[in-house]
């Protein structure tokens, strides 16, 4: 056997880094397509997130001969699918090198943001990318071939939601690990407020989730639902990495801003338990039986 590139960065961010540890996760059942003649499309995700953690106010660079034209200019969270089919799509070779997935075969889903469920789901633009069946479904879209039946297109092999724009040159970055957990994507951010050389710095981490990290949306507000995505925690400072809690959720502990009883906002260590609220999607008994 040999290494076979799964993706590669193309820098189009100036030198995006990583520097923390990817998360791969099992795929049940791949709702993709693979290429005709290819083998099964995809059996593992990869959920990474760029930022450096080892420079988390980036300053300096041009003092650490980076050239300054590789200085990020925004990171990003980002999936991709493991193509079992990847051969098919001259992804790699069988002697090398290989080229893996890179950023321009993955979709864009920063803005995938939704207030309500379309009564056509296919005719929305959030819906029509991340619901099966429909033609722009980005892992596995097709066209009318005009005899009734349909063509598969080239499906993008995965998608990367952009973290906030800098503010002052302080850029938002992950120097937290991703968590994928019973399905559900977990990750957090960390924006800088105040960068000093005398003084240190500041800022705030952001914890969000992706309710199905098949089928992104980055932001859910429908009233109704037992869980929704977006965010839903920000911490004083670095919160600590997220912890899975078997198949139930994750934790995660950091200091929150609390007002004291004299009026004056202190800082608490605080633990933040979210529970996965759809127990229906893992596997259970729902009846016992003795067979002789």
């Amino acid at each position: 056997w040999t290494l076979r590139k799964v993706y590669q960065d193309n820098n189009a961010n100036r030198g995006a880094r990583y520097t923390t540890l990817p998360a791969p996760f099992r795929v049940g059942t791949f709702p993709g397509v693979g290429k005709a003649g290819s083998t099964t499309p995809a059996a593992v995700g990869v959920a990474l997130i760029s930022g450096d953690r080892n420079n988390p106010l980036d300053r300096s660079y041009s003092d650490i001969s980076i050239p300054p034209n590789l200085a990020p200019t925004r990171h990003r969270l980002t999936v991709v699918f493991d193509r079992q089919d990847s051969r098919a799509w001259d992804l790699d070779t069988a002697d090398g090198a290989d080229t893996g997935i890179t950023t321009t075969q993955l979709k864009n889903f920063t803005g995938n943001s939704v207030s309500e469920t379309p009564a056509s789901p296919c005719g929305s633009e959030v819906f029509k990318y991340i619901t099966q069946g429909c033609a722009d479904y980005y892992l596995a879209p097709y066209q009318s071939n005009g005899s009734g039946s349909n063509t598969a297109l080239q499906p993008s092999f995965g998608y990367y939601i952009n973290l906030p724009v800098s503010s002052d040159g302080l850029i938002p970055k992950g120097i937290n690990p991703p968590l994928v957990v019973a399905g559900s994507l977990f990750y957090s951010y960390f924006t800088p407020t105040l960068s000093d050389p005398c003084t240190g710095g500041a800022g705030v981490t952001t914890t969000s989730a992706i309710y199905d990290v098949l089928n992104p949306i980055a932001t859910d507000t429908r009233a109704g639902l037992s869980f929704n995505s977006g965010a839903y925690a920000t911490w004083v400072g670095v919160a600590s990495n997220l912890v899975s809690l078997g198949g139930r959720g994750v934790l995660q502990g950091g200091m929150t801003a609390t007002v004291n009883s004299l009026g004056v906002t202190t800082s608490t260590t605080t633990l933040a338990t979210t529970p996965l609220a759809a127990p229906q999607r893992f596997p259970k008994p729902l009846v016992w039986r003795t067979v002789h």
